[in-house]
């Protein structure tokens, strides 16, 4: 199961161990952020690493822009790279 965040993921392998589910021989587990304590988890947690301090300067650095500017401009997307950081729960 991938879930939208690391705290979700979280709440799946709790909610896997009350059930007596096996993570990862049956069920995968994948969270996205990597927070402090998906390593430090039983199993510790497969995650998608992102550039948060990265994404916070480029969203501050868009708004500003966007205050700066007299005319309204499209919205720009922008991306950046991710890792996916295996552990034992995938």
């Amino acid at each position: 199961m991938v879930t939208n965040n690391d705290v979700v993921a979280l709440g799946v392998l709790d909610g896997a161990r009350e059930r007596g589910l096996a993570v990862p021989d049956e069920l995968a587990v994948i969270g996205f952020d990597d927070i402090d304590v998906a390593g430090l988890l039983r199993p510790a947690l497969t995650t998608v690493r992102i550039p948060a301090s990265e994404e916070g300067g480029a969203a501050a650095e868009l708004l500003l822009s966007r205050l700066r500017e007299d005319v309204v401009r499209p919205p720009r997307a922008v991306t950046f790279s991710t890792e996916v950081v295996r552990r034992e729960s995938a």
